[in-house]
């Protein structure tokens, strides 16, 4: 991190969010997002920093985080749902307990030059993932448009992912 560098930090989230982005056209650039530090402890719905549309009918449209950081958070660094056009780039992430950077129901994104260092919660019975690029399977088994873009929960599509690392997670 340079002098160009602001640091955002929690010391308690609880099961929270630290930055809730519910508008479009959001740009985050050189930001370090820090948690209350988790030690290796999983914190169901503790998110860093969150952009999440009301609906796949009330998308979010235009997200940029470049040179970014997020870390110590128990459950998200980065989690996006329902957003269109992302631009994540030359972002880091370490000591987060479930998933670096997720995106549900997103689409037209970049994915780039990103990386991630998992920190994975000992003990816990769920999983752990560096990224994640699907959707939320609730009410999936009832909705007759599963499987298609028209699902009230559709998977992400159209996607450009090059140039990124992740290590670990120790949790699959």
């Amino acid at each position: 991190e340079g002098n160009d560098t602001a640091v955002i930090k929690w010391t308690s989230l609880g099961a929270g969010t630290g930055l809730a982005i519910t508008g479009s056209g959001c740009v985050l650039e050189a930001l370090r997002f820090l948690g209350p530090g988790v030690e290796e402890t999983f914190v169901v719905s503790q998110t860093l920093v969150s952009a999440v549309g009301v609906s796949t009918a009330a998308r979010l449209e235009g997200l940029r985080v470049e040179r970014c950081h997020f870390q110590g958070s128990g459950s998200n660094g980065l989690q996006c749902q329902f957003v269109d056009s992302l631009s994540i780039i030359d972002n880091s992430a370490s000591d987060i307990a479930y998933s670096a950077m997720s995106f549900l129901s997103c689409n037209k994104g970049r994915f780039e030059r990103n990386f991630i260092d998992v920190l994975d919660a000992v003990g816990s019975a769920s999983n752990a993932f560096g990224t994640i690029f699907s959707h939320t399977s609730s009410g999936y088994d009832v909705d007759p448009d599963a499987g298609t873009p028209q699902a009230d929960n559709p998977f992400c599509g159209d996607w450009e992912i090059t140039g990124n690392t992740v290590r670990g997670p120790k949790i699959w």
